[in-house]
């Protein structure tokens, strides 16, 4: 017989409530894992507690390393280099590196002028494996050769970090002293005359203390230490042989 309409919407219902149940079910039984994608990824990062140190400083730096994938991963295969810092291992390894966990290492490095005004590290990490010796041969005869392996994300494998390092100051000089200028040297040939064209030493030019400014014996020195016209002379008297002064110079008693 051919389905009528409520029939169809009956089996329609039917399949429904069996789908939902399969899906009730198997949430109760704790479902289905999520597949996953098989990546294996490792991540670094650095960083130091210490941003402004002076010259000669010891710098501390710590180094993270992180399983970013959805894989396990051997600690013993991961490597850390960091060239100029002394690196220490965490102090126990696992045996396995599960996704989402982390190792730290920690790090030191010795700081000196030539690191100003800055110094920066930058660490790398990878992973190895160890390839199984060739048939025939035993492991003494050819150790297993040791290879980088790559892994899903290498621009997560650096990371840096900077310190601010400070130096002294240089010492400052005192500039050396001016030399003579050489209108300085031609003002001084002009008022002495040029020495070059003298046989003997050149002639000081007279000064406010010449004998033309000293008062003489009996004299009056004027303005500027030159006689006045008008000096009193101290004469001899012809009686007492006291002098008596006179208006004019020479004048006779």
């Amino acid at each position: 017989m051919p389905q009528t309409g409520i029939s169809r919407a009956f089996s329609w219902l039917v399949a429904a409530l069996t789908l939902m149940l399969a899906m009730a079910g198997g949430a109760m039984a704790g479902g289905t894992a999520e597949p996953k994608s098989g990546l294996t990824d490792i991540a670094v990062s650095k960083t130091s507690a210490q941003h402004r140190v002076p010259a000669g400083t010891v710098v501390q730096w710590t180094i993270t390393v992180s399983n970013t994938g959805d894989l396990p991963v051997d600690p013993a295969s991961i490597v850390v280099s960091d060239p100029g810092v002394d690196l220490t291992p965490p102090a126990k390894l696992p045996a396995t590196l599960a996704p989402e966990e982390s190792l730290v290492w920690s790090g030191t490095s010795q700081t000196s002028e030539a690191d100003c005004p800055a110094v920066r590290n930058t660490v790398e990490i990878w992973l190895t494996e160890e390839l199984v010796p060739a048939k025939g041969k035993t492991q003494s005869e050819q150790p297993p050769e040791v290879v980088r392996v790559p892994d899903a994300r290498p621009e997560n494998d650096q990371s840096s970090a900077d310190v601010a390092v400070v130096c002294p100051s240089p010492p400052v000089t005192a500039p050396p002293p001016a030399a003579p200028s050489s209108t300085e040297g031609n003002h001084r040939d002009d008022r002495h005359g040029d020495a070059h064209d003298l046989d003997g030493p050149v002639p000081a030019s007279p000064s406010p203390t010449s004998e033309w400014s000293q008062p003489r014996a009996g004299v009056r020195a004027g303005p500027c230490g030159w006689p006045s016209p008008f000096t009193t002379v101290r004469a001899p008297s012809r009686r007492s042989g006291s002098s008596r002064g006179t208006g004019f110079p020479g004048a006779s008693p």
